[in-house]
């Protein structure tokens, strides 16, 4: 049974979320007030969703919205996020992100991106998510460091730092990709380089780093990636930093100098003028003008 849904800061300050570990899970509290990222670490999953029943072998992801029943049998090696999508932005809710009326801001529909996958019926059978070995080291990880931070909250930014870890597990997962639908392998090649990349961002990435992980040349290497993506690698690795940055910016109060260092920068000048190239603002210039919208 799932005792609650919100998580207490010392009885005065709570957040709609909670994390539940090595339980067998079953959704049906969380039915119409919670999502549940369900993260299967290993071994064979055995699950029922509506009516489908099946079974997969982890590392997978199943994302549940607040309408569907779903079941799982395992205990072991489950872990189960549940939150209301006001975690993400505080102007969302179950109606207004699923209406295509709706008056979101830019940076709202940016937003809405990590809520995209349990927004989708799942009409074509399509209920879990295969991870590859990059990211499934990345999001076990956050898991880990969100569990951590939910339940010792022993920092005056716990909060912040239990959200970001969810949002960078949220944004990490849609890069997910399903093994029996592999692109041809060249494709598959740069998908797993942005996999590494993206389950990176916090360590120090070179292209020395990804020639000697991908076991190609510097040259040849480079020359796929910029004719498969349109872009080079080390432009992808920065876009996808500030992207984080940004979001972490946004949607949490963590103090710019975490910020830094969770996407990969030692110097605060460096990551501000890299920050205001990309965005054409200062990181406190962006949180601010988010603030005031």
């Amino acid at each position: 049974m799932i005792e609650q849904c919100v998580q207490e800061h010392h009885g005065y300050f709570s957040l709609d979320m909670n994390y539940i570990f090595e339980y067998s899970f079953c959704n049906k509290e969380c039915q119409q007030n919670r999502f549940c990222f369900v993260y299967a670490e290993c071994g064979e999953v055995k699950y029922k969703w509506n009516n489908v029943v099946g079974n997969c072998i982890a590392p997978v992801v199943f994302y549940i919205h607040e309408r569907t029943e779903f079941e799982i049998e395992n205990k072991e090696g489950i872990h189960v996020i549940i939150f209301h999508p006001h975690i993400i932005n505080s102007v969302f809710d179950f109606e207004n992100i699923r209406n295509e009326k709706n008056t979101f801001s830019v940076t709202e529909m940016q937003d809405t991106y990590l809520l995209s996958n349990f927004l989708k019926e799942k009409d074509d059978g399509k209920v879990f998510f295969a991870v590859d070995r990059f990211l499934n080291q990345r999001i076990a990880l956050l898991i880990q460091n969100f569990r951590e931070e939910i339940s010792v909250q022993d920092s005056d930014f716990w909060a912040c730092k239990s959200r970001s870890c969810l949002m960078e597990i949220l944004s990490l997962a849609m890069s997910e990709r399903d093994e029996n639908n592999a692109e041809v392998e060249k494709e598959q090649f740069i998908a797993d380089i942005k996999s590494y990349i993206v389950s990176n961002l916090e360590q120090k990435i070179t292209i020395p780093d990804l020639t000697r992980q991908f076991h190609m040349n510097r040259t040849d290497l480079s020359k796929l990636f910029l004719e498969k993506t349109g872009t080079t690698i080390m432009s992808y690795v920065l876009e996808r930093r500030m992207e984080l940055a940004a979001s972490f910016l946004r949607n949490t109060g963590l103090p710019g100098t975490i910020i830094m260092e969770r996407v990969g920068f030692n110097q605060y000048a460096y990551f501000s003028r890299c920050f205001k190239k990309y965005t054409g603002s200062s990181p406190r210039e962006y949180r601010q003008a988010y603030k005031n919208n």
